[in-house]
């Protein structure tokens, strides 16, 4: 190989290969690394996802959410949301999802319960539409949902795809389960 990461036909050469120890030995330390791990102590975490619960359920937002603590040698140090989400994420015996999902539960009451005094005249100089746009971006509030929760039964399901489909049925159906009828193609 020529200077410049060139061979000898003037190209440029991919990456540095490793031999085969060296590879060895580089996957091998990489084995349980926690160096980018922010919380290793599992109390210090369950207490840092405890504190996250409790903002949530306090009707604030997750991105607001910054947790201090200080390690064993005195560093000061802090966590946001995204790094005790990815925690919980890898220990689930330690930070409980069901804690999260209550908290999610509990801010959802505390707005609910702030549009209901609004309603009752309770809450002095507020305004509707504001409280609208909060439920509408924190919660999706009034958004369409793509998941139906009416029950069709397949018979009529399948006339509205002949329907659709140009698909004209001569007989009635006699009954849910049972069908007399023909279909004809336009």
């Amino acid at each position: 190989m020529k200077n410049n990461g060139k061979n000898e036909k003037g190209q440029f050469v991919k990456g540095r290969k490793f031999m085969e120890e060296e590879s060895k030995k580089h996957a091998e330390s990489m084995i349980g690394n926690q160096n980018a791990v922010k919380l290793k102590d599992e109390e210090v975490l369950f207490t840092a996802y405890s504190a996250y619960c409790q903002w949530i359920a306090t009707g604030r937002g997750k991105q607001g959410f910054v947790f201090d603590y200080e390690k064993e040698d005195g560093t000061k140090c802090f966590v946001t949301w995204q790094a005790i989400e990815r925690c919980a994420q890898k220990n689930p015996t330690v930070c409980h999802p069901d804690h999260k999902e209550r908290a999610e539960n509990l801010a959802y009451q505390v707005w609910e319960n702030t549009g209901i005094e609004m309603m009752t005249g309770k809450l002095e100089k507020c305004q509707p539409a504001v409280y609208q746009m909060m439920m509408r971006n924190k919660f999706s509030w009034d958004k369409e949902s793509k998941v139906s929760h009416t029950y069709e039964t397949d018979a009529r399901k399948f006339m509205k795809y002949c329907e659709n489909a140009n698909i004209h049925v001569n007989d009635v159906i006699v009954d849910e389960g049972t069908s007399n009828s023909s279909c004809e193609m336009d």
